[in-house]
């Protein structure tokens, strides 16, 4: 092997660590970002409790941040055309890193909702901005993987979130929550100021009105598809897992511990995210789609009619893997259907996706465990019926 052979050969060994580092701090701020949906969750008695309020406008805590959470993305999805993608998740990881430093500071109960509302907004510089980013800078396989990541770090944040935010509270006090991810967040801000590259559209001359008026026109019938399709995503997740405590508690005498780990036995389905892109390589987007919902479909049908509890807990499983296909793949359909606007197109579904995720508590008030599970198992099979609908020049 001669000098200029060897020079080669160090400069594509570099770009494949480059490119390693950049998904690993793009997988993490997912999970980190997203786990600020769940952390409220175990906290909400303890605030109840501390600051002498109710529940109900405890929970303010975590609706509050879920809704300008979603809106946000209305606003940085375009704003990042303008100001560069980069720079929107790294200083987004900054801004997110002060507020919830500030957080933990905090100790009545109208500043925190407050706050989480800032952290709400400051979080939404992650998600559309990052999945734009990916198709920016990664070639098609490289990108699925990414995505896949992006999406494990999502799930993850779910179930892990609330265990992380628990034994925090339990252990030290809930403000100590606020301190770890505030510190955890400006690590992540460091390291990704230092690696993530510039795009190669890292300025786009689009006027926001323009891009407003492509991220609201819903003349593509495939896009609007996908619209409908996201909204029931998370919507269904959200919905069981928050329907599933209740029922491990009511028809098993379960405690809050033993219900964390049935939901960290979730975790095992979540491996499937990452065979998306080999799926997606081998049977196609829609192929791969399709399956995975027909998947979690049927572990919402068997979560509805399990009649004990090891039995459930497979269920669980089956569904969560259907939902580790599906959510990395409907990020590249609707980013493949966009096409050259899928800087709006990944905007409004991350809108769509998220603001799901906040209706899904609201299903509770309409039964009990099972018929949740069969109601949500008609809604995803509404979502089975467009993706097979469903028409574009499949990529593999």
């Amino acid at each position: 092997m001669n000098a200029e052979e060897s020079l080669v050969q160090v400069k594509v060994e570099k770009e494949k660590t480059n490119e390693l580092q950049v998904m690993w701090i793009l997988a993490i701020s997912g999970f980190i970002i997203v786990c600020n949906v769940y952390t409220m969750v175990p906290i909400i008695d303890v605030l109840t409790s501390e600051l002498h309020t109710s529940k109900t406008v405890a929970s303010l805590t975590t609706s509050s941040f879920t809704f300008f959470y979603a809106l946000g993305f209305l606003f940085f999805g375009p704003f990042s055309e303008i100001w560069g993608r980069r720079h929107v998740i790294v200083y987004g990881l900054l801004s997110i890193a002060v507020i919830t430093f500030i957080l933990s500071f905090v100790h009545t109960i109208e500043w925190i909702i407050f706050f989480r509302s800032l952290q709400g907004i400051a979080a939404a510089t992650f998600a559309p901005v990052a999945l734009a980013y990916v198709f920016e800078i990664f070639q098609p396989q490289k990108r699925a993987l990414t995505i896949a990541w992006i999406s494990t770090g999502f799930l993850l944040s779910g179930i892990l979130g609330q265990v992380i935010s628990s034994w925090i509270t339990h252990s030290i006090g809930w403000n100590f929550v606020f301190v770890f991810f505030s510190v955890v967040y400006f690590i992540v801000f460091i390291l990704a100021f230092k690696v993530l590259p510039s795009s190669s559209s890292h300025v786009s001359n689009v006027h926001l009105v323009t891009f407003y008026r492509q991220m609201f026109r819903f003349t593509n019938r495939n896009i609007v598809k996908g619209y409908i399709i996201a909204i029931t995503l998370f919507l269904s997740f959200v919905a069981m897992y928050a329907a599933l405590g209740g029922y491990l508690t009511f028809k098993y005498g379960l405690s809050e511990e033993q219900i964390l780990i049935i939901r960290m036995i979730g975790i095992l389905g979540m491996t499937f995210t990452l065979f998306s892109g080999k799926s997606i390589r081998t049977y196609g987007l829609k192929q791969t789609l399709i399956a995975g919902l027909i998947c979690a479909d049927l572990g919402l049908l068997l979560l509805s009619i399990m009649p004990n509890l090891i039995l459930l807990v497979v269920s669980s499983v089956i569904f969560v893997a259907g939902f580790s296909l599906v959510i990395p793949t409907m990020i590249q359909v609707v980013g493949h259907i966009g096409g050259a606007k899928r800087g709006p197109s990944l905007t409004m579904y991350t809108f769509l996706l998220f603001l799901g995720a906040s209706i899904g508590p609201f299903v509770l008030q309409v039964g009990d465990f099972r018929t949740i599970c069969l109601i949500l198992f008609g809604l995803l099979g509404v979502s089975v019926i467009l993706a097979l609908l469903l028409t574009f020049n499949n990529e593999h």
